[in-house]
C-alpha cells in the first residue's frame, strides 16, 4: 500500500488554494446579489419614470412596459425590495404620482388583493348596478392598503432588513 505524503509546504499551498477559492466564491455570490439588487433598482427606475410620464393619460397600461416583464422575471426574491422602495402613503398625502406597484406584485406573487366585488364595493350606491367590474382597473388605496397588509403579514412588519428572511421562508415553505 502506498501512502500519501506530503510537506507542510503542500498543506500551507493547498490551505491558500482553498481559502483565496473560497474568498472568490463569496466575491461572486455578493457581486451576483448585488447585480441582482442593481438590475431591480435599474428596471424600478425605468418603471416608475415611464409611470410618471403615462400618468396624465386616461387609461395607461401599467403593466405594459418593458420593466415590468423583466422585474417579473427575476422572480420573488424582488418582492422585499419592491417594499423598501415603496413609500408608504399618509392620511391627506396628495404627494408625488407613485407607480401602482401591486400590478408587479400581483404578477410576480400570482396573488390578487381585490376583487371585482371589492372594486363595486368602492362605488356609490347608485352606479354598483351599473358598472362591469372588469372595466375599474383598480382601487389604489384598497390595493395598496391590502399589499401593505400582506406584507406586514409576511415580515412580520418590517420593511428594511428582511430580505434573508423572506429569502428563507420562502425556500421553506
Amino acid at each position: 500500500m502506498r501512502m500519501f505524503h506530503c510537506t507542510i509546504r503542500d498543506l500551507l499551498c493547498l490551505t491558500a488554494v482553498i481559502a483565496l477559492s473560497t474568498c472568490l466564491w463569496q466575491e461572486h455570490h455578493a457581486m451576483s446579489k448585488m447585480s441582482f439588487e442593481r438590475r431591480f433598482e435599474r428596471e424600478a427606475k425605468r418603471w416608475e419614470a415611464w409611470c410618471e410620464e403615462k400618468s396624465f393619460e386616461a387609461m395607461p397600461d401599467w403593466g405594459g412596459h418593458d420593466s415590468v416583464r423583466n422585474m417579473v422575471a427575476m422572480g420573488k426574491d424582488i418582492v422585499p425590495l419592491i417594499f423598501e422602495r415603496w413609500p408608504e402613503r399618509k392620511d391627506g398625502d396628495g404627494g408625488p404620482f407613485r407607480p401602482p406597484w401591486w400590478i408587479v406584485l400581483e404578477r410576480v406573487t400570482g396573488k390578487r388583493m381585490v376583487s371585482d366585488s371589492d372594486k363595486i364595493a368602492q362605488l356609490p350606491a347608485n352606479l354598483r348596478g351599473s358598472i362591469d367590474p372588469r372595466g375599474i382597473l383598480s382601487v389604489p388605496g384598497l390595493e395598496e392598503e391590502r399589499w401593505r397588509k400582506w406584507w406586514e403579514e409576511k415580515s412580520g412588519g418590517s420593511v428594511k432588513g428582511v430580505r434573508n428572511e423572506w429569502h428563507l421562508n420562502r425556500r421553506n415553505s
